[in-house]
């Protein structure tokens, strides 16, 4: 199967160890385990990934209920640069595509790759048009791939 985050590689040799063992190496793979992991519903994962102070004021039940009637459909890295990942991630919700697209900040504490927080440039309706490339990163025109399945 092929990992989540869009790498190409398989879930199991791509975010599914840096999930399991909390081994992110650059905040990119961070970026890219945490988007797995709301795929596979691993909310504690999540929770364990936030920085210190964001921590404090969350729990796996808010995740869990803020992503209740939430798929996820596909991540785009945009750009990286030192501890920011910007990035697009589609997902359905209510029969409607939508798209999250943020610049995530990320810190290294107790020697481990966390997240801090995002800038949202935009959290709405998914701007595709048909004709364009699919965000799943297939190759296909959207309108032959994921519009297909929504």
């Amino acid at each position: 199967m092929t990992c989540y985050c869009g790498s190409k590689r398989t879930f199991a040799e791509c975010c599914g160890p840096v999930i399991q063992c909390d081994t992110a190496k650059s905040p990119e793979q961070l970026m890219r385990s945490r988007y797995s992991a709301y795929c596979v519903e691993d909310y504690d994962y999540i929770l364990n990934t936030y920085a210190h102070s964001p921590r404090a004021s969350l729990s796996v039940l808010q995740l869990r209920e803020s992503a209740a009637n939430t798929q996820w459909l596909g991540l785009r890295i945009v750009a990286t640069r030192d501890h920011l990942v910007t990035f697009a991630a589609y997902f359905k919700e209510t029969n409607t595509l939508k798209c999250l697209q943020e610049t995530s900040l990320f810190v290294i504490e107790n020697n481990k790759w966390r997240y801090l927080r995002g800038d949202i440039a935009h959290l709405g309706t998914a701007k595709l048009s048909r004709n364009d490339s699919c965000f799943c990163g297939s190759g296909n025109k959207f309108k032959k791939c994921c519009l297909a399945k929504i």
